[in-house]
């Protein structure tokens, strides 16, 4: 179990991303350099086939790039830091 409510949304989302028989794409600023977006993106275990996009600070770009990529049928997971920047996109 892990210790922290970030701990738990990455142990998640490692679970959901090796459950899944296609590439996962992973997209947000810093995500796989640095802070690893404040610590939410520490600890990520990607398979070969997966993609880790840095992506610059374009919120309206990155939700309809993730849309169009999951109506195409690909697994597409956004981090982002803040809430009302997801509201904008």
């Amino acid at each position: 179990m892990a210790g922290n409510h970030v701990q738990r949304v990455i142990e998640e989302i490692n679970a959901a991303g090796l459950a899944v028989d296609r590439p996962l794409v992973v997209a947000g600023e810093n995500i796989d350099s640095g802070s690893r977006i404040g610590g939410m993106a520490r600890g990520l275990e990607l398979k070969a086939t997966d993609c880790i996009m840095n992506v610059g600070n374009c919120e309206l770009t990155h939700c309809g790039i993730g849309f169009g990529m999951m109506l195409d049928g690909s697994h597409f997971s956004l981090f982002m830091k803040q809430l009302d920047f997801l509201f904008l996109g």
